[in-house]
């Protein structure tokens, strides 16, 4: 331990859990940019949910045991993420939902985790953590900066000394293994505590670096008026403008790398402009000259499909018919199937695939 003490958190409702200060999920961005808290905290706080935000909190509402009302593909996302709980089946008490705190020893707040559930694992005495996620998820849980906090938060509250700790990603829709998992051990611990020290220390000088990029900036509420990153747009416009078949090869390289990064920047600066002048246009039609809100598009989608099976069949509809409008993921198929292979060689010629265009991407070399 260096001089910090964990403590558990007592919420208060409406009140900023955080309070103010960074919290696991947001660690990554500060040591990536220092000055990113900083510059935030000056861009005040900006309304950026989003209906795959919204979506999360829903499933995550479930998962804590909450009567909450979710459409059949989100209650299925919600029961995949307990059929990958397998790590916590040896654990006799589990802990939900709590925010600890990592402090000095005079009680000054440095940073907090939420733990979606943990516990320690009665035949071995390891500290396990489970973090739910929907959407994308993560690569890996080694290096990862929440893993990596919430890790050291929890097995130093709860944790027995001298044991591992078990953390897993349980993330049914990634593209990346549905269960990411990572052992640390109290030396990992102790080597994470000091790099977590040592960005928040870099992000409390009084002019912390900025350093934008594309990890750092993209949910950042500060990248529309940080000027680091618009000097990494205004740089990407001063380049020469001929094509990059008039370029050297080496040329073209470094062209295409500082469009690709303020490409970024500009979605990411636009995307939190937005939500400013959302939030304004909302309370005063006039308050922005020449922009108004549009109403947003009603969208409609049937949530169950035996119910509309049903419906169609009343109203003389074929079953040709119907399944012809019909369409089915393959991916959430899978999902009840269980067996990919088998079903898709039962399937055979009734899966029909396609291919989007080439992604341009940056090569190791």
């Amino acid at each position: 331990m260096i001089n910090g003490i964990v403590t558990v958190a007592k919420e208060e409702p409406g009140v900023d859990e955080r309070g103010g200060l960074p919290s696991a999920s947001g660690l990554a961005r500060v040591a990536a940019c220092p000055g990113s808290f900083q510059m935030e905290a000056k861009a005040g706080n900006v309304d950026t949910s989003s209906p795959a935000a919204e979506r999360g909190t829903r499933v995550h509402a479930r998962m804590e045991g909450l009567d909450v009302d979710l459409t059949p593909e989100e209650a299925l996302v919600a029961k995949e993420m307990k059929d990958f709980d397998a790590v916590l089946l040896d654990c006799e008490e589990l802990v939900r939902e709590v925010r600890l705190w990592y402090e000095w020893k005079d009680g000054e707040r440095l940073f907090s985790g939420k733990i979606d559930v943990g516990g320690i694992d009665n035949l071995t005495g390891n500290t396990v953590l489970v973090n739910y996620k929907t959407g994308q998820g993560q690569e890996k849980a080694e290096g990862n900066w929440q893993a990596m906090a919430e890790a050291l938060l929890f097995h130093r509250f709860y944790g027995n000394e001298g044991k591992s700790v078990i953390y897993s990603f349980n993330q049914p829709e990634s593209p990346h293994a549905k269960v990411v998992s990572g052992t640390f051990t109290e030396e990992d611990l102790a080597a994470f505590e000091k790099s977590i020290l040592s960005a928040l220390f870099q992000s409390k000088a009084e002019n912390p670096p900025l350093m934008p990029s594309e990890s750092a900036c993209k949910w950042c509420r500060a990248v529309a008026i940080c000027p680091a990153a618009s000097w990494r747009m205004e740089d990407a416009n001063t380049d020469d403008n001929r094509t990059l078949a008039e370029l050297p090869p080496a040329d073209r390289a470094a062209v295409l790398t500082k469009a690709h990064s303020a490409e970024r920047l500009i979605k990411s600066a636009w995307d939190k402009r937005k939500a400013e002048a959302r939030e304004l246009i909302s309370n005063n039609s006039a308050a922005i000259p020449g922009w108004r809100l549009r109403r947003g598009k009603s969208i409609s989608k049937v949530s169950s499909v035996q119910e509309a099976w049903a419906a169609a069949a009343a109203m003389g509809v074929s079953d040709d018919d119907f399944f012809g409008a019909c369409s089915v993921s393959l991916s959430k198929l899978r999902g009840v199937a269980g067996d990919s292979e088998t079903l898709e060689d039962i399937l055979g010629e009734a899966i029909t695939s396609s291919r989007t265009q080439d992604s341009l991407i940056k090569s190791a070399k």
